[in-house]
């Protein structure tokens, strides 16, 4: 019986003494700027770790000639539909 206490007292001991946050903490950097290609603008976005790199590409959707080609795209269908409607 007191080998058995014994065991377990190490045992509780050595889980005790264990740090479990000793986990390596992934520290990373987060990067972004406006880039315009053929006249819209996007935002490039760049998360740097220290072993990879992950970058991602938006289009922003409030550039000029995006409006400019929305607005003449829904004339063109109510144009279209008040046609129809003729």
């Amino acid at each position: 019986m007191k080998k058995l206490l014994f065991i377990i007292t190490i045992a509780l001991l050595a889980i005790g003494c264990t740090d479990y946050n000793q986990r390596k903490k992934d520290y990373y950097w987060l990067d972004h700027k406006v880039v315009e290609i053929d006249s819209c603008e996007y935002v490039l976005i760049t998360i740097s770790t220290e072993t990879k790199n992950y970058s991602d590409i938006i289009h922003k959707g409030n550039c000029k000639f995006c409006e400019k080609r929305q607005k003449k795209f829904y004339t063109e269908i109510v144009d279209s539909m008040l046609m129809m409607q003729d």
